[in-house]
């Protein structure tokens, strides 16, 4: 289960592609190839995001399971659902031995093993001679205060106290002037208690108890999808069922009408104990009719200006063969037989019609608990339990947040380490590269450092070159230098011989004159004895320009 939490968890790591597929791995405990350190110069190479996860990225699919049970029979089914579609995975039935809270918890046990399920979202319903239905008009059209006048007139329609009913309502239609009309239902707690007790005898909690009445005209709108969004008229839902028999009258997707017959497939078997199958038939269908009048009748007296238009026929109708065709003589109106599983999927090896002692039992509450799920106003789950069920959720979605923080965590702590451990191990390359380039390094340094002064040399002005060109362009054939000088303050000192006195004087005119030298000082210019040889020293310094004209 954790293990699914965190790769539930990467789904948002979709753009860490390697590290977090590092991650998981190592919390997985497998090995995983890791991206090699880059050569110097290059950078690291961001991979393209590897989606590992593909089985994790499809939304999980729900699955409801619808039960509806009584005295008589079990039916229990299991849709799963999807954004696309609803698939019918599971479906069976079983009779009931006895009418005991034991032997109904004993036969769910028994059908749970023999499916080998354990349902977790759990609907079930109440059937409707169990409950009283009134509708009411109440002059207001906020839920809160109808919810507070729905408790304070259910006390006045049932002789108990409030504590021993469950109450629910559903608002139907709210007019101009404010008015409200609302479908009140009422059970007995006993018959919630006792309902609620077999089915904790069988480890099972529902999550939601529906009124059977609703489940049959949910599953009817949901038949009808887009063609049919709400209804121009009223139309009666007619469901034949194992034990009893349904009549429903629906009117813009809502419930104006309902009421439960005794009148079922057992007391059809009863009939034809006695009587022969044809004759039994026909007199059943006589009662059915009947019944079905006197249902018409009564929801006459309640919606004077609403005519029913059309009559939907379902359950088992396969057992009374042109009963749709009776129903149309009688009562002069169109009537159709309800296809329960025409925009339903269903799963291989499940099949649709369901027997019992060899009589086709009605599948439309049961598909209208698991088709519908809990998406309606009424659940007759005590108020308590509800709070109960809503408190463990809330501990649940707590505990699951703090684990999957806790999870989240750890997984920016351990990429935040693997990735600092890389850059520890890139830096201990580094470090590498830079003991094996050091001795090289030193070389080109010193080599540089070398290049510099000649550069500085070459560039520096007033160079010993060029004052030696200097001279040698402007000193007089006839003199001769012994000694030449270039200290670092510029002083130049020249040492030499001529043949005369007057070529000194002749050099010394030609050095005032060049824009290399200045302040040209004659120290001594002497004739040696017996030759005409003249010794001279002359002092001067370099122009600050060095020669160059600006």
């Amino acid at each position: 289960m954790i293990i699914k939490k965190i790769k539930l968890f990467f789904i948002s790591l979709r753009g860490q592609g390697n590290k977090a597929k590092i991650v998981l791995n190592s919390i997985l405990k497998k090995p995983v190839l890791k991206q090699p350190l880059p050569k110097p110069g290059e950078r690291f190479r961001r991979r393209k995001p590897t989606f590992f996860l593909k089985n994790s990225l499809r939304k999980k699919r729900e699955v409801i399971t619808g039960l509806d049970f009584n005295s008589l029979s079990l039916k229990l089914i299991q849709i799963r659902k999807d954004s696309q579609k609803k698939e019918i995975i599971n479906l069976a039935t079983k009779k009931c031995l006895s009418s005991s809270k034991k032997d109904i918890s004993q036969a769910l046990r028994e059908l749970l093993h023999e499916l080998k399920i354990r349902p977790e979202h759990l609907i079930t319903s109440i059937p409707r001679h169990l409950t009283t239905i009134r509708y009411l008009e109440l002059p207001s059209g906020k839920k809160a205060e109808i919810k507070e006048m729905v408790s304070f007139q259910a006390v006045k329609l049932i002789p108990y106290s409030r504590e021993e009913m469950i109450i629910d309502h559903q608002i139907i239609e709210t007019n101009k002037e404010g008015y409200s009309k609302v479908m009140v239902i009422i059970v007995h707690r006993d018959v919630i208690n006792k309902h609620l007790e077999i089915l904790r005898e069988a480890d099972l909690s529902p999550e939601n108890i529906k009124l059977s009445s609703q489940a049959i005209s949910n599953f009817y709108f949901l038949s009808q999808g887009e063609q049919n969004t709400v209804n121009e008229s009223p139309v009666a839902l007619i469901d034949i069922d194992f034990s009893l028999t349904n009549v429903e009258v629906v009117f813009q997707k809502k419930l104006i009408f309902s009421r439960s017959l005794s009148l079922g497939i057992t007391h059809l078997l009863e009939e034809q104990k006695g009587l022969g199958g044809e004759t039994a038939q026909g007199k059943w269908k006589k009662k059915l009719i009947n019944e079905i009048k006197q249902s018409f009748a009564a929801y006459k007296r309640e919606r004077k200006n609403q005519e029913i238009t059309r009559i939907v026929l379902g359950g088992s109708t396969t057992d009374f063969p042109g009963l749709d065709k009776d129903l149309r003589e009688e009562f002069s109106l169109p009537v159709e037989i309800i296809d329960l599983f025409a925009n339903l999927d269903i799963a291989k090896g499940i099949s649709p019609v369901q027997k019992i002692e060899g009589k086709e039992v009605s599948l439309w509450t049961v598909l209208g608990l698991a088709a519908a799920g809990s998406k309606t106003d009424v659940n007759l789950l005590p108020l308590d339990i509800q709070q109960e069920r809503e408190k463990e959720s809330s501990r649940k979605n707590i505990v699951l947040t703090i684990t999957l923080s806790l999870i989240a965590l750890l997984l920016i702590f351990t990429i935040f380490f693997e990735k600092l451990h890389e850059r520890e191990k890139y830096l201990d390359f580094l470090n590498q590269r830079i003991l094996q380039t050091t001795p090289l390094a030193a070389q080109v340094k010193t080599m540089k450092e070398r290049i510099k002064v000649i550069q500085n040399r070459l560039n520096e002005e007033g160079s010993s070159l060029d004052i030696l060109s200097e001279l040698y362009r402007i000193i007089p054939k006839e003199i001769s230098l012994t000694v030449f000088k270039f200290d670092k303050d510029k002083l130049i000192t020249l040492k030499g011989t001529s043949s005369a006195m007057s070529d000194v004087f002749k050099l010394i005119t030609v050095l005032e004159k060049s824009t290399y030298f200045e302040n040209v000082e004659h120290k001594y210019a002497k004739t040696r004895r017996g030759k005409d040889i003249t010794d001279f020293l002359i002092y001067c310094s370099l122009t600050r320009t060095g020669g160059k004209k600006h």
